[in-house]
């Protein structure tokens, strides 16, 4: 519906870094499978730019024993610190 999104059709996600994360968790939550939109926009283009999609654990500047790994990133990042070592289920 035009008058709903202001005359805009299509929508572009871009997100760089941790941005790239959580570009990916709103497409993820806005996605309507029925009418395969979002927020009434047709999705056209998903791009991140260095995001860890994979996790950081390979990619520590310190080594860390894998059991304090994900303590330690929780403590310091939150719920943050959980998704990057992958540890959020």
């Amino acid at each position: 519906d035009g008058r709903r999104t202001g005359g805009l059709e299509t929508l572009t996600l871009v997100g760089n870094s941790l941005g790239g994360l959580y570009a990916r968790h709103v497409a993820a939550s806005l996605y309507e499978p029925a009418t395969r939109r979002m927020l009434g926009l047709a999705p056209v283009t998903f791009m991140t730019i260095a995001t860890p999609h994979l996790g950081v654990r390979k990619f520590t500047y310190l080594p860390t024993p894998r059991f304090l790994e994900i303590p330690l990133s929780e403590l310091i990042a939150g719920q943050t610190g959980k998704e990057l070592f992958l540890a959020d289920g």
